[in-house]
């Protein structure tokens, strides 16, 4: 059986739209030839008209007098103009004009009349017999005087009146000029008939257009809308019931919608067959995946792979490096206000959903008393109660937690059970802590606070296990010392950031393991603190250019890594002209092929995505400059949000 051709949607929309610009292009330019034509026709006719005029009067002006000079009489002059006033009603002229030029080349009339009512009288009543006119002598007129009877004509507009004016000479019988004659004829009436038929294709061009976009739309209707429609109720029908709703629509012709159709129930059956097949599975194997599959979806999205925060006064930067089995490591960094910045690192006992699952309670609790105002031993004695009010899997995790106050360099922390911190410096050490209880081992953990003061240069290294306790070939572990002399290299914290350290490290660990699978969770957080710097107040664009030198190291396609910092500075200038914020506060997220850039300020509410700021910006843009177009052009997705008194815009860029 002959396979129906596929009339395609795209195609038929196209040709329409073709046809409709055809028609309105044939419309126009008939529209514009027209116009032409009775401009044509109008000149031809005005010429004819004054020519033959101008022969007849020429006629009655020497039957009458036998030289232009007996004009002069009264009579003879008052009968003239009542014969020219009749001629010109009769004729359609606008106005007949007698006169002579002398050799200043000047105008002397001698005779005038019109087609208007009272024309004579109320001319008369302000010019009188050889009234003299010195504008300069036109083209027409210099070749009426050279002798020329058979082409002397201009054109002039005169309010509304298109005149066409015939200039001929008067010659005794010696054929010697004695005047000019000029004959003024009106085309207005010839050339309104343009007009008109102007507006007429116009409204047929109209009509047309109307009913192919009735037509269109019954086509679109029928062949697009109620198709896509009827699938998109057989979709969500069978993502609730796994059913359809409706049956197979039937057709003559095929195009993409049945194309869609065919692919949608193939797509079922497959779906119906592959879960059939789940079905058959033994319980224990789906239930082994499906938990290692939701623990690692619940990780992700809970530790950010790569996750950090800088500006002028501290660079922090946190990084998870997951074994293939979903393990518990997690860290976390957030500001509390725009002085002090919180952080957080922990492991957690155990493996799959259950640890997913523990690790999410954990640290939201933690992050959610310490953003209440609680302090980080009270939050993390305030989360071992709870934990320990409801953990039937007796799970338990190692928490480090600490707050930096930029002002001073001040930093409050508290050690549940985890590996003591390093502190960085000239060299690295291990920091003495409080070495505390595990969250969820005991109720009372009685978890103390303690503090410390940060110079400028030196930081905080926070780690898991997972780092110390990888093994090479030889089955010898990292070790805390390989820790600390790996940290003591490139301690320049202005020429060697936060990020560049913590990456090397992971790199430097996994050349150890010689190839080796890593058997457990991976994760550093450093903080380094750079210092108060004097400045007059307000934000500045120092801590964009930090973040400028992030952006064009994490990504590494030069010309993504350029629209990204023409995208992140026009937001943050942006902030800095319209939001009034006097701190602006930059983080990035590494994830997977993404970075995700997080802007966070202290001013007012404030959405760019919804303010573009004065209108003649806006316009700029159109011709060129940068605006939110821009940035939408540039990134993936943008959002916006409110929280705690923070504007927080976060894009996400293409790596």
């Amino acid at each position: 059986m002959k396979k129906l051709k596929k009339p395609r949607i795209p195609l038929m929309i196209g040709m329409s739209f073709i046809v409709l610009v055809a028609l309105f292009i044939t419309c126009s330019f008939f529209s514009w030839s027209s116009k032409d034509y009775f401009e044509d026709m109008a000149i031809d006719e005005s010429q004819a008209g004054a020519k033959i005029a101008a022969a007849g009067i020429e006629e009655i002006i020497f039957s009458s007098v036998k030289n232009v000079d007996e004009i002069a009489d009264k009579k003879i002059r008052s009968e003239l103009e009542k014969r020219f006033t009749h001629i010109c009603r009769e004729s359609e002229l606008q106005y007949i004009f007698v006169y002579t030029v002398d050799q200043n080349e000047k105008r002397h009339y001698i005779l005038f009349s019109g087609s208007e009512e009272g024309f004579d009288e109320k001319y008369w009543e302000e010019y009188h017999y050889g009234i003299t006119d010195d504008e300069p002598l036109t083209d027409a007129e210099r070749q009426a005087l050279a002798g020329d009877r058979g082409g002397c004509y201009e054109f002039r507009e005169e309010l509304n009146d298109n005149i066409c004016a015939w200039i001929f000479p008067l010659m005794d019988d010696e054929g010697k000029i004695e005047a000019l004659l000029e004959v003024d004829y009106n085309y207005r009436v010839i050339k309104g008939l343009f007009v008109v038929l102007m507006v007429r294709s116009w409204v047929l061009v109209g009509v047309v257009v109307l009913f192919s976009m009735l037509i269109a739309r019954s086509l679109l209707k029928r062949l697009i809308f109620k198709p896509v429609k009827k699938l998109s109720r057989n979709m969500e029908h069978f993502s609730k019931h796994r059913s359809l709703k409706y049956a197979k629509r039937k057709t003559l012709t095929r195009n993409e919608i049945t194309d869609i159709e065919d692919s949608f129930e193939s797509m079922v059956n497959d779906i119906t067959g592959y879960m059939e097949h789940i079905e058959k599975l033994t319980a224990d194997e789906v239930q082994n995946k499906t938990q290692m599959d939701v623990a690692r979806k619940i990780q992700q999205g809970i530790v950010p792979d790569k996750y950090g925060i800088k500006g002028s006064e501290y660079d922090l930067f946190g990084i998870s490096h997951p074994a293939k089995e979903v393990g518990g490591d997690f860290y976390d960094i957030f500001f509390l206000d725009e002085k002090r910045v919180c952080a957080i690192i922990g492991d957690i006992s155990g493996k799959g959903v259950s640890a997913a699952l523990f690790m999410m309670m954990v640290k939201s609790s933690i992050r959610e008393k310490i953003r209440a105002g609680r302090g980080v031993a009270d939050s993390l004695n305030d989360t071992n109660a709870y934990i320990c009010a409801s953990n039937p899997e007796c799970m338990f995790a190692t928490v480090f937690a600490f707050i930096l106050d930029l002002e001073n360099g001040k930093v409050t922390y508290a050690n549940a059970g985890h590996n003591p911190p390093l502190l960085l410096g000239d060299e690295a050490k291990e920091l003495k802590v409080d070495p505390g209880l595990a969250i969820g081992l005991f109720d009372d953990a009685d978890i103390h606070e303690q503090t410390l003061f940060l110079k400028k240069g030196e930081g905080i290294f926070l780690y898991t296990d997972g780092i110390t306790e990888a093994i090479d070939k030889n089955q010898k572990q990292f070790g805390i010392d390989r820790l600390i002399a790996q940290m003591s290299e490139n301690t320049d914290t202005v020429g060697f950031p936060a990020r560049e350290k913590t990456l090397t490290l992971i790199e430097k660990v996994l050349e150890y393991q010689e190839g080796l699978q890593q058997f457990d969770d991976m994760t550093g957080l450093m903080a380094l603190y750079m210092g108060k710097e004097d400045t007059e107040g307000g934000a500045s664009f120092e801590e964009f250019s930090k973040m400028k030198e992030t952006i064009m190291h994490v990504i590494t396609n030069e010309d993504k890594a350029k629209n990204a910092v023409l995208a992140c500075e026009e937001i943050y200038v942006n902030i800095m002209d319209y939001s009034g914020a006097d701190s602006v506060n930059l983080a990035w997220e590494e994830r997977d092929d993404k970075l995700i850039v997080r802007f966070m300020d202290n001013g007012k509410p404030f959405d760019p995505l919804k303010n573009d700021g004065p209108k003649h910006e806006f316009e700029d843009l159109d011709k060129g400059g940068m605006g939110i177009n821009l940035v939408k052009r540039y990134t993936q997705n943008i959002s916006y949000r409110r929280d705690m008194g923070q504007n927080i815009l976060s894009l996400t860029l293409d790596t």
